[in-house]
C-alpha cells in the first residue's frame, strides 16, 4: 500500500476538509459529484486524492506537478492512478489539508544564491486554479515557470554556518551551493509534512457553472491574479514618477534599472502582493519543522561552542511572510536579495550605501525603515534598535535569542511594517 498517496471519497475526507476551512467544506459538500448516484459508485469523478509530502520536498518542478516519493517507488499503483488522473493540466487543482506550500521561482545556484519567493499559501486555500480555469475553458494551459514545495524552502538561517567544528559535527559542507533549507531537514530530523486533497481531471470536467466550486475556483483565481493583472499598469505609474528621481539618486554599482526594480520590490512588499522575510515564531504557523530545527541545533551548538566566550549564537530562521496588519512586519536584504528575474550585478560594494539611495527614493513612505551594519542606519543593530527586539524576542518565555550579526543576509537591507 503506498504510503503517501490515498484515492478517497468526500465522505472520508470531509471532516478534514471543514477543519482546514469552513466555508470550502461546506461548498465541496454541494458539488453534484458527491451528491449524486455517481459519487456512491466506483465513477472515477467521485474520487479524490489524498497525498502527503515531506518539508522541502517539490510538489511542482517547474510547472510540473510531482508525485510524493513513496516506499514503492515505480511499481506504486496508486501514484500511477494519480498521474494519469492529473495528466492534461501542468497544475492540478488542489487544496491544502494541512500545514503551508510555497510558490516560488527557482532561482537558486551558487554563482546566484538567491530566493525568489512568490507567496506562502496556508491550509485551506487553493493553488493550481490558474491552469484549473484554462482546462475549464477549454484555453490552451503553457507550463508555467513557477515551482511548489512542501513548506517553504526559502528561507535563510542566521548562524555562521561555515564554521569547520560545526560542518564536522553535522555532516554539513558551507560551500554556496546548498539552500538553507536543507541543513534544517538535515538537523531537525522531523515528521513535518504537508497534505493537500488532489481534484482528478474527470471530477473538473464534471463540473457545472451551477456548482458552488465553479465559482470559488473563478473567484480564488481572481483574487491570486490581482498582482499580475496590475503589475503592467503599476509599473508604468511608477516608472515614470521615480525614474527620473533614481536616476539622479543612483548607487553607482547598481544602476537604474537595478535600483528601480528594487525600489518597486519593496513597495510590493509593503503592500503585501510580495513576501518579505520573518522570524518563523512571528508567522500565523511556521512553514517548516523550525521549532524543531532550533531546538535541535541549539543543543548542537553548545556541544560545540560552549567553551567559547561570545560565540553563543541562536539559530535564528527567517521564512517568507506576507504583510496583512499593522502589527506585522518582514524584512528584506540589500546583500541576499529575493527579486524576481534581475540578478544582482557582481561588482557592487558598499552595501551599506543601498539604504540610502533607497530612503531618498521613497522617502514618502515612513512604513520602509532600513539598516546597515555600518554608517548612517547602524542604529538598528543596537540594543534598542529594531532589529535585535525583532529577531532575538521569545514569544515562548525563553531566554531572548542571541543575533549573529555577521550574517549576510544583514548586511544592509530594510524593515517594512504593515499599514
Amino acid at each position: 500500500m503506498c504510503n503517501r498517496v490515498k484515492q478517497v471519497s468526500w465522505h472520508h475526507v470531509r471532516d478534514e476538509v471543514a477543519r482546514a476551512d469552513a466555508s470550502l467544506g461546506s461548498i465541496l459538500n454541494d458539488l453534484h459529484a458527491f451528491k449524486s448516484q455517481a459519487g456512491k459508485s466506483s465513477d472515477p469523478a467521485a474520487f479524490l486524492y489524498r497525498v502527503q509530502y515531506e518539508y522541502g520536498s517539490l510538489i511542482v518542478n517547474k510547472g510540473r506537478f510531482l508525485s510524493p516519493a513513496c516506499d514503492l517507488k515505480e511499481e506504486c499503483v496508486t501514484c500511477k492512478n494519480l498521474k494519469a488522473a492529473t495528466l492534461n493540466s501542468p497544475i492540478p487543482l488542489a487544496v491544502i489539508l494541512e500545514n503551508s506550500v510555497e510558490v516560488f521561482l527557482d532561482s537558486w545556484s551558487k554563482e546566484d544564491p538567491r530566493h525568489t519567493p512568490l507567496r506562502l499559501i496556508p491550509a485551506g486555500e487553493m493553488f493550481g486554479t490558474f491552469e484549473t480555469l484554462d482546462l475549464l475553458l477549454g484555453i490552451p494551459s503553457p507550463q508555467p515557470p513557477w515551482s511548489v514545495s512542501a513548506g517553504a524552502r526559502s528561507v535563510w538561517v542566521l548562524l555562521p554556518l561555515g564554521n569547520g567544528r560545526l560542518e564536522a559535527e553535522i555532516g554539513w559542507e558551507e560551500d554556496g551551493e546548498k539552500p538553507h533549507w536543507e541543513i534544517v531537514k538535515k538537523v531537525a530530523k522531523s515528521n513535518w509534512k504537508v497534505s493537500i486533497l488532489v481534484f482528478p481531471e474527470p471530477l473538473i470536467r464534471s463540473m457545472t457553472p451551477e456548482d458552488r466550486l465553479y465559482r470559488l475556483i473563478l473567484e480564488t483565481g481572481w483574487k491570486q491574479s490581482s498582482a499580475l493583472r496590475h503589475s503592467a499598469l503599476n509599473q508604468a505609474n511608477f516608472d515614470s514618477d521615480l525614474l527620473k528621481k533614481i536616476q539622479s539618486k543612483c548607487h553607482p554599482q547598481l544602476g537604474p534599472v537595478y535600483q528601480l526594480a528594487t525600489v518597486r520590490h519593496l513597495l510590493e512588499i509593503a503592500s503585501g502582493s510580495m513576501p518579505g522575510f520573518q522570524p518563523f515564531w512571528k508567522a500565523a504557523k511556521p512553514a517548516g519543522p523550525f521549532d524543531e530545527f532550533e531546538k535541535a541545533m541549539t543543543a548542537i551548538w553548545k556541544r560545540c561552542f560552549q567553551r567559547k566566550p561570545g560565540f553563543d549564537y541562536s539559530p535564528i530562521v527567517l521564512q517568507p511572510g506576507h504583510l496583512s496588519s499593522t502589527e506585522d512586519s518582514v524584512y528584506y536584504s540589500f546583500r541576499c536579495p529575493s527579486l524576481v528575474g534581475l540578478k544582482m550585478p557582481e561588482d557592487v560594494r558598499h552595501f551599506n550605501m543601498i539604504p540610502w539611495y533607497a530612503k531618498r527614493n521613497l522617502a514618502d513612505h515612513p512604513e520602509i525603515n532600513y539598516f546597515a551594519r555600518e554608517g548612517e542606519f547602524s542604529g538598528a543593530f543596537n540594543d534598542e534598535g529594531f532589529l535585535v527586539s525583532d529577531l532575538c524576542s521569545s514569544g515562548n518565555g525563553d531566554n531572548p535569542r542571541k543575533l549573529y550579526m555577521d550574517s549576510p543576509f544583514l548586511v544592509a537591507g530594510a524593515r517594512i511594517v504593515g499599514k
